[in-house]
């Protein structure tokens, strides 16, 4: 007695058995897509009422943070924009900037937007807990590849954004006040590699990323391979030299060996 197995399961199609079948079908949440939002009211109440959020803490932790937008100055929710450089820029900066509630109080309180305006479809990429960087600037980050490309603009970004300057506004003067202050008034261990990885990333990016919006950076000129051209130099600076040479030649007359002129051999000019 045979037995065949009819199937109509595609025989080129191996995964077609499971395509219908629900292994934790209480495991499946219907992700409840956000309504027109518009202000910070809005947003207040979509968060209030969103059924795909089974944990009632998060929604209460949520509801708090978004009031702070208002709360931190005093500034009613209904006058709110959900634009996100406004948001980042001004509401989430004025939290970041508030001494009123604890650092780690403001600093969950931002990790707590981040997570309702992405969620609400508002916020692409979220704003830094505890950073100075603006939103255009961030955004621009994010847009190259790797940890440490991102961390070499990390530093241009934070100089520009304390200044107002987006990265559409970033002109070869900004860079070489950015070189100025980096090289003689930064902290950095060593200011002239912050700067080269900061150029080469920019300039590499300018050339693979489409609508990269900065210029491109100059290299760094070594210090140790610039000249003077000699007619540049003053007349007195000759004068010297020559004063130098002719005390120097006269170390057997005045007794020393390996002479060195002191400042009141050299005649002032």
């Amino acid at each position: 007695m045979s037995t065949q197995l009819e199937t109509a399961i595609e025989l080129d199609d191996p995964f077609a058995a499971y395509a219908s079948l629900h292994l934790f079908p209480e495991a499946e949440v219907e992700s409840s897509k956000p309504p027109q939002l518009a202000t910070a009211r809005d947003l207040l109440h979509w968060v209030r009422n969103d059924d795909s959020m089974r944990n009632n803490n998060q929604r209460r932790n949520e509801a708090a943070a978004i009031k702070w937008l208002g709360k931190v100055d005093g500034t009613s929710l209904v006058d709110i924009p959900l634009d996100v450089r406004y948001l980042v820029d001004n509401r989430i900066r004025l939290i970041r900037r508030h001494k009123a509630i604890k650092k780690m109080r403001r600093s969950n309180l931002i990790t707590l937007l981040n997570g309702v305006l992405r969620r609400a479809g508002i916020l692409m990429i979220g704003a830094r807990r505890g950073g100075i960087t603006s939103h255009d600037w961030t955004v621009l980050i994010n847009r190259v590849s790797g940890l440490n490309a991102r961390l070499s603009l990390s530093s241009l970004g934070k100089f520009c954004s304390v200044r107002g300057i987006e990265p559409d506004r970033v002109t070869l003067a900004v860079w070489h006040e950015y070189t100025d202050e980096t090289l003689y008034n930064s902290s950095f261990k060593n200011p002239r590699l912050t700067l080269q990885r900061t150029l080469k990333t920019s300039n590499v990016a300018r050339a693979t990323v489409p609508n990269w919006p900065l210029p491109e950076f100059p290299k760094l000129l070594n210090p140790r391979r610039i000249s003077i051209p000699k007619s540049d130099l003053p007349a007195s600076f000759w004068r010297d030299i020559d004063v130098y040479s002719s005390m120097s030649t006269s170390s057997t007359a005045t007794g020393r060996s390996n002479w060195l002129p002191t400042p009141c051999d050299v005649t002032a000019t």
